[in-house]
């Protein structure tokens, strides 16, 4: 359903409002089973990060940059249902980002674990073979 519906994070000025009443109405509720505030000294100063981020505008998207683009209509290819309903693909996450730093880490690593000073060291060889792949465009 997501590949269906283009979604925009709308602009700071309409997040950080509803954001900050959502944290003050919901953070000190208690917990049915436990009693405790929903939000304790530790959530409420990530909360406070979060609105941080919010008011500088990190989490709103861009305007006038479109993150969303069509890239098939379902019925052919893409998909199995054959509703005629565009398919879109958005550039917002970093998914494709991660992938180049997050996959070659877990790949060093063998299946049944290590110990610390082999990770350490498995650690230093990616960060060196990553250093000269990426140092050679710089400096041939």
């Amino acid at each position: 359903m997501w590949e269906r519906v283009p979604r925009d994070i709308e602009a700071r000025e309409t997040v950080f409002p509803n954001l900050a009443e959502c944290f003050r109405i919901y953070g000190p509720l208690k917990d049915a089973k436990t009693g405790a505030p929903l939000f304790n000294d530790d959530c409420w100063k990530a909360a406070k990060g979060v609105l941080a981020s919010v008011a500088a505008g990190h989490v709103s998207d861009v305007p006038g940059v479109a993150l969303y683009y069509p890239i098939a209509i379902c019925g052919g290819k893409c998909g199995t249902l054959r509703d005629g309903v565009m398919i879109y693909h958005c550039s917002r996450s970093t998914c494709g980002a991660e992938g180049g730093v997050h996959k070659p880490i877990k790949d060093v690593f063998p299946k049944g674990g290590v110990s610390v000073r082999h990770a350490n060291a498995r650690l230093k060889d990616l960060t060196l073979r990553h250093n000269l792949k990426v140092g050679s465009d710089f400096f041939p």
